[in-house]
């Protein structure tokens, strides 16, 4: 199929895996055209690697209001992690050429970069581990946020949309299963639907393919988008945008700033010294040591329905969502959420858990630390914090509360601060 072939022109209409529409549907054309207008001014081209990385905020720049990258300790540019990833992508694999948008040639590719990682991973685990290191507390592979990464072959629509807006096209998605989905499995941007005959995935990573750099941006931030939307307070999403014309690719990192894209990466260059496999590796193993919620860029105070907020200097309420009466749908910007809460409380009085699970993903919050300064400039309340003790009903407000969140991004250029 040629790369045009991902550019649904056709309209679509509501299935029972879809969410509601209004009548009048947005094309993928007329919606790619809004979101470059959303980009414009918006887009910067960086190292993605020590980005996605797990960080640790260090200890002398706790006090800090502004943070920089150089303010972390990095996980992936650890000595033990360095030594382990030199080993590990010695063999780096060699795509067939991409003469054309070869789904199943370039998924094979790519799996063959996640077992690399896998290998990498393994090796750090095994190794006796410095005290610095011990601190990120690794899990297995399996206990990590994402238990596995596999990619396959899609190009079809997907099982949900955003609003009014045609199903997406996806032509690979990256999945966190271990086993091959079935041909007919349906993937999906939100939480699976609980009733599906068409075997339902989530979304882990979207990758698009095209010749044509522009076109494969605009595509990709709908997919950024569609993240959003199964997730409002999301900091960041991860998209691989591939141009077989050029044997090359990008990995996005779409944030309330806009959009952040590597530097490109060629794939097929015959000197080993100037093609950049093992740096798209580094980046690959940079998203698969997250190991909270908090690394991959969601909300640890929410799991979208339940959340924790502070209330003194010492105490927390919990809520539970109610209804979302405003939410702003865009590929970067300020993401205005809006909804009205209810205070939780209970004839037992029991509590809810303050370590709360992000949306579709499973994976509690530990408690540690995690920051990423793409959007927020603060680390996150730790969660070891928290009072562990149950909250008296009475000391509740009997009446829904609103809850009102804005990102205001932070750019740090030639000293000065904008916002």
């Amino acid at each position: 199929m040629s790369a045009s072939g991902s550019n649904p022109q056709k309209r679509s209409y509501p299935t029972s895996e879809t969410t509601a529409t209004d009548p009048e549907e947005v094309l993928q054309r007329d919606l790619k055209k809004h979101v470059e207008d959303e980009l414009a001014g918006h887009a910067w081209e960086f190292d993605a690697v020590d980005v996605l990385s797990p960080k640790i905020l260090k200890k002398e720049h706790e006090d800090q209001d502004l943070l920089e990258l150089g303010h972390f300790d990095i996980l992936i540019d650890h000595p033990q992690v360095i030594y382990a990833m030199t080993h590990a992508f010695g063999d780096a694999p060699h795509p067939n050429p991409f003469s054309k948008a070869d789904y199943d040639n370039i998924s094979h590719f790519l799996n063959e970069c996640v077992r690399r990682c896998l290998d990498a991973y393994d090796s750090i685990l095994e190794t006796p581990m410095t005290p610095d290191l011990q601190a990120w507390e690794l899990q297995p592979f399996g206990a990590a946020f994402w238990p596995a990464l596999l990619f396959t072959k899609y190009d079809r629509p997907t099982g949900d949309k955003v609003k009014n807006a045609a199903p997406l096209k996806p032509d690979i998605v990256g999945v966190a299963v271990t086993d091959a989905p079935p041909n007919n499995f349906v993937a999906c941007w939100s939480k699976l639907p609980k009733q599906s005959k068409r075997e339902p995935r989530k979304i882990a990573i979207a990758v698009e393919v095209k010749a044509d750099w522009k076109d494969m941006l605009l595509q990709s931030t709908t997919y950024g988008r569609a993240q959003y939307n199964d997730t409002p307070l999301r900091t960041f999403t991860v998209i691989v945008a591939i141009n077989h014309a050029a044997e090359a690719l990008r990995v996005l990192i779409f944030h309330r700033g806009g959009l952040s894209a590597s530097k490109e990466l060629r794939l097929t260059t015959k000197d080993w010294k100037a093609h950049s496999i093992p740096q798209f590796i580094k980046v690959l193993l940079s998203i698969l040591l997250w190991q909270t919620p908090g690394d991959a860029g969601y909300p640890e105070f929410t799991d979208t329905e339940k959340f924790v907020f502070p209330s003194g200097e010492d105490n927390i309420v919990q809520g539970i969502q109610k209804e979302v009466l405003h939410n702003r749908q865009s590929s970067c910007g300020r993401n205005t959420f809006v909804a009205l809460m209810q205070p939780f409380s209970s004839l037992d009085n029991e509590a809810i858990s303050p370590t709360l699970l992000a949306s579709g993903t499973a994976k509690p919050s530990t408690g540690k630390t995690s920051t990423h300064v793409s959007t927020d400039t603060r680390p996150p309340m730790e969660q070891s914090q928290l009072p562990k003790r149950k909250l008296e009903a009475e000391s509740l407000p009997g009446k829904s509360a609103y809850i009102f969140c804005e990102w205001r991004p932070i750019v740090v250029s030639g000293g000065a601060e904008e916002t």
